[in-house]
């Protein structure tokens, strides 16, 4: 049992109970029991506090444990590309056909044209060319793309676990018009439906403020890391997340609730940069007429 593996090593020593029921919550997503489904999970934390690698710690978990599944990652523009640390021949970029998106080195500042890249057209496109067992860095136009991918994902058989980066790009909680309702229609009609059709969303914020409010009130499970600050719907105290241990060495400790159930993990893996490289990828430049054209269509 994955419990029994995680919770109870015996070289281990004797940890308490709120650690035993946080491993509980926290590994529960990789047990794929059909009755529970899927999760839909927040990570948040200060700057630094680790949220990055808790994400990539899940991830990776299931690229070696479920390696036949697809996991899919989503990365800021202008920032630097995460899923390169999870570990060469680990991950594969797939960029969508006609989105201008390019890479660069943030130390030189140049270009990167040597890349392995994968275009694709459309969600069946893309879905057809990604591969199980790696994390699929995926770069849509327009970041909010990944509301429609997930409702897509929907329909396809087997489980699929998806990676969101700073999640207040992708559901801003200051939309208007028709990204509004587009936002409003994710949390009705798709991000309750998660559950039953066998997706793990997962995805982080340094910010709740930063997030629509809309699909969060359909969370199972919430990851506090130090300096989070709580929503006031979490049973978790601010003054208990205020004193979670840091160790950069040996990994952050954090509180996770899943609806009321709560308890306290430690992410132990650590992920530094590949090789030293720092890339980022970036959106063309939108000229200031066009973006006046798309405020007024909206």
């Amino acid at each position: 049992m994955l419990e029994d593996e995680i919770v109870f090593r015996k070289e281990e020593p004797r940890i308490s109970r709120q650690e035993i029921e946080g491993r509980k919550i926290l590994y529960s997503i990789h047990e794929h029991d059909t009755d529970s489904g899927g999760y839909f999970i927040e990570i948040t934390g200060m700057p630094g506090s680790g949220k990055t690698s808790a994400m990539l710690s899940l991830a990776n978990y299931t690229l070696n444990h479920h390696p036949t599944e697809k996991v899919f990652w989503s990365n800021s523009y202008g920032t630097p590309l995460q899923f390169f640390k999870i570990g060469e021949g680990k991950w594969k970029i797939l960029v969508q056909e006609g989105s201008g998106i390019k890479f660069f080195d943030r130390v030189t500042r140049k270009e990167v044209t040597n890349l392995d890249i994968t275009y694709f057209k459309d969600f069946e496109d893309l879905y057809f060319k990604s591969e199980g067992g790696k994390l699929n860095a995926v770069f849509f136009a327009d970041r909010t793309m990944w509301m429609d991918f997930i409702k897509f994902l929907r329909s396809i058989y087997g489980w699929h676990h998806i990676y969101i980066d700073e999640m207040g790009e992708v559901i801003p909680n200051s939309s208007s018009g028709k990204l509004y309702r587009k936002i409003g229609d994710f949390s009705i009609k798709v991000v309750g439906e998660i559950r039953k059709c066998n997706l793990n969303v997962i995805y982080n914020t340094q910010s709740i403020a930063d997030l629509d409010y809309r699909p969060r009130r359909k969370l199972q499970l919430k990851v506090f890391l130090p300096g989070a600050k709580v929503d006031g719907v979490t049973r978790i105290k601010q003054t208990a997340i205020d004193s979670l241990r840091r160790d950069k060495i040996n990994g952050n400790y954090a509180y996770v609730d899943a609806m009321g159930v709560f308890g306290v993990v430690r992410f132990r893996d650590i992920y530094k940069p590949s090789n030293g490289v720092s890339l980022e990828a970036r959106l063309p430049e939108v000229k200031e007429d066009e973006s006046e054209a798309t405020d007024a269509e909206s």
